[in-house]
């Protein structure tokens, strides 16, 4: 009889046990709200219900939480007598549904640059809390738009959802690959989501202690800085503050990152050096080109519009072609559109002489006056050999 009891018990317990790690894993509930829409995107049909449809797709995609469907949506505000979501506060609108987050968030397009912010707001929150925000950008012709947007949806999904140490991971390789501004993003967004002066403190409690032996013992083989990092969070998390300290201090000394409170200024550094990189190449072709645009108005001998044009291009093209360039897409716009209107510009050189200006021809430096037509008379006779 004893031994029935203790079976009883013991397989009530497990019970308890497993729906506990169940409920401690348990994915949490969200729910996407329209999102709001410039006059420009709606002009193209594109609906802010249409791209929560999308956001609510890739979320799910991500399978990292579970997303209340938009039929059901739909269903409980029939049922609240609620014609149009978009007419609900995001807080009140996560209530009415039974999330636990919101997310929202606003797409801008104008002059061919796509801009998307996404929110994810804790309803918990009388105030609305915003627990998550982040925003991606990107060049696209209305042709192209909706492929785009569909693309950055699913960026801003998958940031929704990534942990600190995915983060960490993300600025890492976007360092190595030479892109330092989209290193100096992830290392900001590490920084908030990983509540950084709490683990440089754990960290300086290692040296307090005098524990660097036992962090020397701690094994992080197999494991990305990132994933290191998340491992720790999830001991200081547990309150195991002692062991999420030697993790810490073995991550900050081994190979896999530089000092992690440092990264985010050596990112910084490396994006404005990137940057000064991009603007000295861009402004000396401008000159050539302001240089040759003189030329051709105050038709200087000494100088051929032509040669300026084609010593602004080429600068240009060797920019772009430099592997050691680590170029952003609105960069690479930007020396596109100076060479395409360049380009313009000097086959307007060929074109010929005009009916009211004087044109110099090419490389020859031979200026050419126009004359109205009809008869004259020469003042001086012509020499005579």
């Amino acid at each position: 009889m004893k031994q029935k009891i203790i079976i009883v018990i013991s397989i009530v317990l497990l019970s308890l046990l497993s729906l506990c790690s169940v409920r401690g894993n348990e994915k949490k509930l969200v729910a996407v709200h329209n999102f709001n829409l410039s006059p420009a995107l709606r002009k193209l049909k594109i609906s802010g219900w249409g791209v929560g449809e999308i956001m609510e797709n890739k979320l799910t995609q991500t399978g990292r939480c579970r997303v209340v469907t938009r039929a059901r949506i739909a269903r409980v505000l029939k049922e609240k007598n609620i014609s149009s979501s978009s007419l609900l506060e995001p807080q009140k609108f996560g209530k009415i549904i039974g999330a636990q987050y919101i997310v929202t968030g606003q797409v801008e397009f104008a002059d061919h640059k796509l801009i998307a912010t996404a929110n994810m707001i804790n309803v918990a929150h009388n105030t609305g809390e915003i627990a998550k925000s982040y925003e991606v950008s990107g060049i696209a012709s209305p042709a192209e738009l909706s492929v785009k947007l569909t693309k950055m949806i699913g960026e801003l999904a998958r940031m929704l959802t990534m942990t600190p140490g995915e983060f960490l991971d993300r600025g890492l390789t976007l360092m190595h690959r030479g892109d330092f501004q989209g290193a100096v993003e992830a290392f900001t967004y590490f920084r908030r989501e990983a509540n950084l002066p709490q683990i440089l403190s754990l960290i300086a409690m290692v040296d307090q202690k005098n524990l660097r032996r036992e962090a020397a013992t701690v094994d992080l083989s197999g494991k990305s800085a990132g994933e290191a990092l998340d491992y720790g969070i999830a001991l200081m998390r547990r309150g195991k503050l002692d062991r999420a300290a030697l993790v810490f201090y073995r991550l900050q000394q081994s190979r896999m990152a530089r000092k992690i409170k440092n990264l985010l200024a050596v990112a910084k550094h490396g994006a404005k050096k990137q940057s000064e990189k991009f603007n000295q190449a861009i402004n000396a072709a401008k000159q050539k080109f302001k240089q040759a645009i003189m030329a051709k108005n105050r038709q200087q001998q000494n100088s051929s519009p032509t040669t300026l044009c084609d010593s602004a291009v080429n600068r240009l093209q060797a920019f772009l072609n430099d592997p050691k360039n680590f170029i952003t897409a609105s960069q690479r716009s930007q020396i596109e559109q100076l060479i395409s209107h360049i380009e313009k510009f000097r086959k307007q050189l060929f074109q010929g002489p005009t009916a009211n200006s004087a044109w110099t021809i090419p490389h020859l430096k031979i200026t050419l006056l126009p004359i109205k037509p009809g008869t004259f008379k020469i003042p001086n006779p012509l020499p005579v050999e």
